[in-house]
């Protein structure tokens, strides 16, 4: 009896300490990154403007431009209808997001590797993806996201896994559907994370017909599951979109209109889109992600070491175990300093990493073939995790990283990456060496070395970001003047637009910055709300001028933002000259804030008055 009460208070005390850690770690980011979430200009302002004109009897996709899926605009515009039209109400709902897809990260590695390993993996999305910002531009975390689509798009994946899990374990054939569901719900979210979603779950599904061998009507039965799961949600979007008044043919073309862009759209092998993929610089990229790597291989070589040199001291060879396990240790607290050198940049390797471990668990799977169902459930989920976390990294292939879009499309393969240090590799050296708690314990300050490092990147950025814009519920900390003036001149041009313009008239923020419209609550005529390079390439400059045209906003703010990432320097010197022809035509300036945009003075903003009506 006592040694049994002794083993429940430990298990206890264990499962405590699960939670803690994971609670610990997301309440420390919360608190560094409170308010500090989203950028000002960069896209997170059309993530709040499109959701706000929703709630007020928009309609996506006939008043609203907008090229990705349409669940997350909806769901973000119900959640402004239920509790308030606010940045904060959107956060708070993500925040409880993040505190889900953790436990669903813990579910998912606890079944695939231990605890131990499903701690880790919670600690580290919630130290490096959920709450942080490691370059200028804010939006790139799971909070304020510059795209909800993504974040949606990869929760559900989550969940999709999560069900997945229990198919496996269970083989309840309705689990099939819910995942086709989920997939169906992702399909309305960002294109990137479909395919992979959508891929991932495939392979499954191919795998469970290859393992189990069931007959025509069986393999059949259970793809048809996925598929009618699948379906729900586009006829339901078809369903809702057709009672708004959206004809059939013109919300068809919307469900797809992501996905055709991709494909026909020269966006994507643009000067942008190529940086992004590691494209532009191939052989400078190529050569950084096989120094990575290296670093990666000397990691295994230093566990090697030390767990050889430990079992030559216990088998009473001391000075020869002695000398190798030194050695190992000086090689691994060299590459602690390097990680805290190179912090964010050692991620470069990602590709190859998801790439080896699919490539050895189909090995696997491919001589699993007549074991019991549930003996392949294991290796079969951690595959397709492999498949969605490579087909994620394609998009940031030969430059890929945990900051800027690797947010998201980074996130699942660090995952499995890190239960990979904590207990896969740890696992694999025990088959030569015995025990495994000294190669753990290795991984364990490995990985608290790469999250310190990481974090406080993070740390350092948010301290700077004191100066408040907003209020209420909208209220965003931005960089102080000490930092940056572009938020004292922000606040000076809400000032002057609160009166100026009245609550009645419309303005067009160019080329971007529609948080301007949401926090002053003024509406844009045009059912544009950026004028970046992108949109032009994708609906054309004449088509959007044209709609400009047709709004014929009030006024025009012209804000400085450059395009030189596109490969445009300034709108109306390299891009977009026929509607910046048509703003100094229409428009006279009323007031002047900062510097005088585009002139490469610094950042500035001017407000503009319709002077005549716009030809």
């Amino acid at each position: 009896m006592f040694f049994e009460a002794l083993r429940q208070r430990r298990a206890g005390l264990v499962t405590l300490l699960c939670f803690l850690a994971p609670a610990a770690t997301g309440l420390l980011m919360l608190r560094l990154s409170w308010r500090r979430w989203p950028d000002l200009f960069v896209d997170f302002g059309r993530e709040l403007y499109i959701p706000w004109q929703i709630s007020q009897g928009a309609v996506l996709y006939k008043d609203l431009a907008y090229f990705h899926g349409p669940l997350s605009p909806y769901l973000n515009a119900l959640l402004f209808k239920l509790f308030g039209t606010g940045l904060l109400t959107l956060a708070l709902f993500n925040i409880f997001l993040i505190a889900i897809l953790a436990i669903i990260i813990y579910r998912i590695f606890c079944f695939t590797a231990d605890r131990l390993a499903a701690v880790s993996a919670a600690v580290s999305f919630l130290a490096l993806f959920a709450f942080s910002q490691y370059v200028e531009t804010g939006n790139y975390n799971f909070v304020c996201p510059y795209a909800h689509g993504l974040t949606h798009g990869v929760f559900l994946a989550f969940c999709q896994f999560y069900f997945l899990m229990q198919y496996l374990k269970s083989r309840k054939k309705r689990l099939l559907a819910l995942c086709g569901l989920l997939t169906g719900l992702i399909f309305l979210t960002k294109a990137e994370v479909f395919f992979a979603a959508a891929a991932a779950l495939l392979a499954a599904a191919f795998w469970v017909v290859y393992l189990d061998r069931p007959n025509l009507l069986g393999a059949l039965k259970m793809f048809g599951l996925i598929l009618a799961g699948f379906l729900i949600p586009p006829v339901f979007y078809l369903a809702v979109s057709a009672a708004s008044g959206l004809p059939l043919d013109n919300s068809l073309a919307a469900l797809f209109f992501q996905y055709t862009v991709i494909f026909s759209s020269s966006a994507a092998s643009g000067v942008f889109y190529r940086r992004i993929m590691g494209l532009d610089y191939p052989l400078r990229n190529i050569l950084a992600l096989l120094k990575a790597a290296a670093w990666y291989c000397s990691v295994v070589f230093s566990f090697w070491l030390i767990e050889y040199g430990a079992k030559r001291v216990l088998r009473n060879n001391r000075a020869a175990g002695a000398v190798v396990v030194s050695c190992g240790l000086a090689l691994f607290i060299k590459l602690c300093l390097l990680a805290v050198k190179y912090n964010i940049r050692i991620f470069r390797p990602l590709p190859l990493v998801a790439l080896a471990m699919g490539a050895y668990l189909f090995l696997l799977l491919a001589r699993s073939s007549g074991r019991r169902p549930g003996e392949a459930a294991r290796p079969l989920l951690l595959f397709s995790m492999a498949v969605f976390s490579f087909l994620l990294l394609l998009k940031i292939f030969l430059n890929a990283r945990i900051y800027h879009f690797g947010f998201v499309l980074a996130m699942p393969a660090v995952l499995l990456s890190v239960a990979l240090l904590v207990y896969y590799l740890p696992l694999f050296l025990s088959r030569f060496f015995g025990g495994v708690s000294l190669a753990r314990a290795l991984g364990l300050v490995l990985l608290a070395v790469v999250l310190a490092a990481c974090v406080n990147i993070s740390s350092s950025i948010y301290s700077f970001k004191t100066y408040a814009i907003g209020s209420g519920g909208d209220m965003i900390y931005d960089f102080g003047p000490e930092a940056l003036m572009r938020s004292v001149y922000v606040r000076q041009a809400i000032e002057q637009i609160e009166k100026t313009i009245g609550k009645n008239e419309t303005f067009v923020v160019f080329p971007e910055g529609v948080m301007l419209n949401y926090l002053t609550r003024r509406k844009n005529p045009s059912m544009h709300v950026n004028f970046m390079l992108p949109e032009i390439d994708v609906f054309g400059e004449l088509w959007i001028l044209g709609e400009l045209v047709k709004g014929s906003p009030d006024y025009i703010v012209l804000v400085d933002r450059g395009m030189l990432e596109y490969g445009c320097r300034f709108p109306g010197v390299d891009c977009l000259r026929q509607i910046m022809r048509w703003i100094k035509d229409s428009y006279s300036p009323v007031a002047e804030i900062g510097n005088r945009p585009f002139s490469g003075a610094g950042f500035g903003i001017i407000i503009s008055k319709r002077v005549a009506r716009p030809i």
